[in-house]
């Protein structure tokens, strides 16, 4: 064992986006913080890919941390089978860089976390971590040499993905409820001029796609990302390749983007939503995808990680005792994420029911009804617009049937 103890005041596990925005976080507020990833760098444990997550309760946290991202757009085009819907919203995509890249959004909060004095130790892994009635106490660290340290912190941020080290060390009574287990695959793309750039296209098909969606979207200089989601439970027999590669084929607008576009990689993964009946314990908070902090509608995870981590840093700095800085946070994650995820997994059963019948009424039904009224006004609270509610069910009657569906999925 290690013969001296290293006090901090946080120990972060994990440079992903989570981690990353909470060492940044906390570095700035004044807190010594030592950030630990067991990869040779932050996030190059997933190859280079496009996320594209809405700024929603994110977008001040973006501001703050100086972090560029690669353009925003609130314009997008939903398509079921044989329709298409275009939607202008209040609310913006961010295209975000992330991964094994010097410009992903990892590699520009950990340089700045750097910059602010926080400490970067890279190729370590957790090795024997201590735990009393108290919490955290400490943890050997063990680096890609074999060398060992003992790192003593007052509070620990947990942000290490869906095969948390600290979930499963430091939480043997946590309740989780799982929702929604997604995989997804796609692909990044140079030389995309055959789509409109700035609109992300989000393409629903209950044979092709079952359960879930694929999106397109062209970004700065002509790249353009494509990428199929899906969750687990729908997939049958097959691999999410299986149905990224099926629809793109099928498709003639992905079919013409392939056959002129330049490859830059391929790229996969998944994470699961869940519900826990609490993301702390004691001195040590959950974060990211090691907090189940998933949308279980659409496997959005980057929101919550980037949230997560930044009000999970905030808390620390701003609470007097360890009590009081997991209430903080508890009440942040109760407030702006945990309704909303619990809006999703009752949307997610009305998705899974659909059919390309129900999509095509529904895209119908809305492209009428933005015909008469502000559509992202009408889908929050569709009961609040009677007069354009009951002339466009008038007008698609088969909708009556899939109003229920209409008001959980929007």
């Amino acid at each position: 064992m290690p013969e001296t103890t290293e006090k901090y005041d946080l120990l972060v596990v994990g440079a992903g986006a989570a981690g990353c925005t909470a060492a940044l976080k906390a570095a700035r507020s004044g807190l010594k913080t030592l950030l630990a990833e067991r990869a040779p760098g932050p996030g190059v444990h997933v190859q280079p890919k496009l996320d594209i997550t809405q700024d929603e309760n994110i977008k001040k946290i973006i501001k703050e941390t100086g972090v560029k991202t690669r353009g925003r757009s609130n314009k997008s085009m939903w398509l079921s089978r044989s329709h298409s819907l275009q939607l202008t919203s209040r609310i913006h995509d961010l295209f975000i860089l992330r991964g094994k890249h010097p410009d992903s959004y990892e590699s520009q909060l950990s340089q700045k976390a750097l910059d602010a004095g926080c400490e970067l130790s890279f190729n370590t892994s957790l090795g024997v971590v201590q735990i009393s009635r108290d919490g955290f106490e400490s943890a050997v660290l063990i680096s890609e040499d074999g060398s060992r340290r003992m790192v003593k912190p007052e509070f620990v941020i947990a942000a290490d993905g869906i095969s948390s080290h600290v979930l499963s060390s430091c939480f043997p009574h946590l309740q989780e409820k799982r929702q929604t287990e997604f995989v997804g695959a796609g692909a990044m793309l140079e030389n995309a001029t055959t789509i409109h750039g700035g609109v992300t296209h989000v393409f629903f098909d209950s044979k092709l796609l079952p359960g879930g969606y694929f999106y397109l979207c062209r970004f700065k200089k002509n790249n353009a990302v494509a990428a199929a989601a899906l969750p687990v439970h729908k997939l049958g027999a097959h691999s999410v390749e299986h149905y990224f590669k099926q629809f793109t084929q099928s498709h003639p607008i992905l079919r013409q983007l392939f056959k002129k576009a330049t490859l830059i990689n391929y790229f996969a993964g998944g994470s699961h939503a869940a519900r826990l009946d609490k993301h702390y314990h004691k001195n040590i908070l959950l974060t990211g995808d090691a907090g189940r902090l998933l949308d279980p509608l659409l496997g959005y995870g980057v929101n919550h990680a980037i949230h997560s981590g930044y009000w999970a840093a905030a808390a620390i700095a701003e609470a007097s005792a360890e009590e009081e800085a997991a209430g903080l946070y508890e009440r942040k994650l109760a407030s702006d994420l945990l309704p909303g995820m619990r809006e999703g997994a009752r949307a997610r059963k009305a998705l899974d029911s659909m059919t390309n019948n129900d999509f095509d009424s529904i895209i119908r039904f809305l492209n009428h009804v933005s015909s008469k009224a502000d559509l992202e006004k009408f889908l929050e609270d569709p009961i609040s617009h009677p007069i354009p509610l009951l002339e466009s069910l008038s007008r698609h009657p088969t909708t009556l049937l899939l109003l229920r569906h209409l008001y959980k999925v929007f």
